[in-house]
C-alpha cells in the first residue's frame, strides 16, 4: 500500500503534469460503495474545471478544480495513477479524467479496492508529519495500552504511516513493535517523535531519487526492515517476521540492553538499598525492552529483607518474553547459580536466554560478564570503592 512517502513524490509529479489543464470528460467505474456520489455527480461537478493542484492528505490523494470542487482519492493497497494519450489501453481502470488538448488521468487498481470522495470535509486528525512532540505524547497518554505497531499505523490518531513505515520508525527508534505505549519511557518519545520525522522525510528523498517521475508503485529496496529481500538489518542483527496489530511486521527481537542497566553501585549503600530503589525503574525498563506486560515483571520481582527473586516465575516470564521453548533450559541455569549472588544469577539467566534466543552478539556475552565480574568482586569485598570497567 502507497503510504506518506510514496504519496508525496505521487502528488507532486502529478501537479506538474497536469495542473492548468481543462477536464473535458470523467468515467468513473467504482461501485456506489466505493464512490460517496453517483457517477453522474462526479461527471457534473468535475465537467469543464481546470486542475488548480494536487496534494497529499494523509495516505490520500487531493485533486483540486477551480470551481472549489474537490476529489480525493484512496488508492488502498494496489492502487495507481497513469498519465496516458490512450487510455483505454490502460488495464484494470477505475476511472478516468480525461483533459482539453492533452493526456487522460486514469485511476488503476487490479484489487478494485480504491475509493474516491467528491468534496470531502476538512480532516480532523492531523498528517504525521505536521504534529508535534506534545501532540505525540498527548495521545500517548490516551492510548497508552496500545503496542507501539498499532498506534503508529492507527489514522485516527495522526495520518499517513502504514505498516512498512511503522516498522521503519521503530526500527529507528530502537522500539519494538510490541512495546507498550504507556510504558515506553518519556526520554524515548523524544527519539520516537524524531525517528518518524527522519524515517519519512529520508525516505521521500529516496524515492525522489530511485524514480524521479513515479506516480504509481511502490519504491521499497531502501527499506532497512520492512524488507522482503533483507534477512538482516544494516546492524547484522536477524529480521523477524511475525503478525502484529493484524499486519505481517518485520522487526527485531530484542534490542541491546541499554547501559542504564548496567548499575554503577556506591559502595557504601548495600545492594538491598540499591534494588529497593531502583526495582520500579527496572520494571519500566524490563516493559520497554522485552514484549511483556507490567504486571508479569511486578509480580516476578520481590523486594524482601533477603532479596530474593521468585526463580520459577521469572524463567517463565524470560522464556515468554524471549519467544523460548526451551524453558527447562532456563529453570537449570537457575538451579546452577542457585549459591550466587542475586544480581549475578539474574545476569547469568538474563544473558544465557539472550544468547539461547540469538538476540545478543559476542560483544553483549562479554557485557554480561564484565557485570558479573563487578558484582561478585563487590559481593566479596563490601569495602571496594569503585567497580572494575
Amino acid at each position: 500500500m502507497p503510504e506518506l512517502p510514496d504519496l508525496t513524490v505521487y502528488s507532486a509529479n502529478l501537479a506538474a503534469k497536469l495542473n492548468g489543464k481543462k477536464v473535458k470528460s470523467v468515467e468513473s467505474l467504482l461501485s456506489d460503495k466505493r464512490l460517496n456520489v453517483t457517477r453522474e455527480e462526479l461527471k457534473n461537478a468535475l465537467a469543464a474545471a481546470t486542475l488548480k493542484d494536487v496534494e497529499r492528505a494523509g495516505k490520500e490523494i487531493l485533486f483540486k478544480f477551480s470551481n472549489n470542487n474537490s476529489l480525493m482519492v484512496h488508492l488502498m493497497l494496489a492502487g495507481g495513477f497513469a498519465i496516458t494519450q490512450t487510455p483505454d489501453a490502460v488495464k484494470f481502470k477505475a476511472m478516468t479524467i480525461s483533459f482539453e488538448g492533452g493526456p487522460s488521468l486514469v485511476v488503476t487498481d487490479p484489487k478494485v479496492m480504491v475509493t474516491a470522495k467528491l468534496n470531502p470535509p476538512p480532516a480532523k486528525v492531523p498528517d504525521a508529519l505536521d504534529i508535534d512532540v506534545d501532540y505525540l505524547r498527548t495521545r500517548i497518554a490516551k492510548k497508552s495500552k496500545m503496542l507501539a505497531k498499532a498506534f503508529l499505523i492507527d489514522q485516527s490518531i495522526f495520518r499517513g504511516v502504514g505498516n512498512a513505515y511503522a516498522d521503519e520508525i521503530l526500527w529507528e527508534a530502537r522500539i519494538s513493535p510490541k512495546s507498550i505505549m504507556g510504558k515506553i519511557p518519556d526520554a524515548e518519545i523524544d527519539t520516537l517523535f524524531n525517528s518518524m520525522r527522519n524515517v519519512l522525510i529520508d525516505a521521500i528523498d529516496q524515492i525522489k531519487k530511485a524514480d524521479p517521475e513515479i506516480i504509481s508503485g511502490e519504491v521499497r529496496e531502501f527499506l532497512k526492515v520492512h524488507n522482503y529481500r533483507r534477512r538482516h538489518c544494516p546492524n547484522g542483527r536477524p529480521i523477524i517476521k511475525e503478525q502484529i496489530a493484524s499486519k505481517t511486521t518485520y522487526y527485531l527481537r530484542l534490542r541491546p540492553l541499554p547501559p542504564g542497566l548496567l548499575l554503577r553501585y556506591n559502595p557504601d549503600v548495600s545492594f538491598k538499598h540499591v534494588w529497593i530503589i531502583l526495582s520500579p525503574l527496572l520494571v519500566q525498563q524490563l516493559c520497554f525492552w522485552l514484549p511483556v506486560e507490567p504486571a508479569h515483571i511486578e509480580g516476578a520481582i520481590t523486594v524482601a529483607d533477603n532479596v530474593l527473586w521468585p526463580e520459577a516465575t521469572l524463567a517463565e516470564l524470560i522464556a515468554d518474553g524471549l519467544g523460548l521453548e526451551a524453558r527447562g533450559t532456563l529453570h537449570h541455569a537457575w538451579s546452577n547459580a542457585a549459591h550466587l549472588f542475586m544480581i549475578d544469577r539474574w545476569v547469568k539467566v538474563l544473558f544465557h536466554a539472550l544468547h539461547q534466543s540469538g538476540a545478543v552478539d559476542v560483544e553483549a556475552e562479554d557485557l554480561g560478564r564484565e557485570f558479573e565480574d563487578n558484582a561478585r568482586t563487590l559481593w566479596s569485598n563490601p569495602r571496594e570503592r569503585s567497580l572494575r570497567r
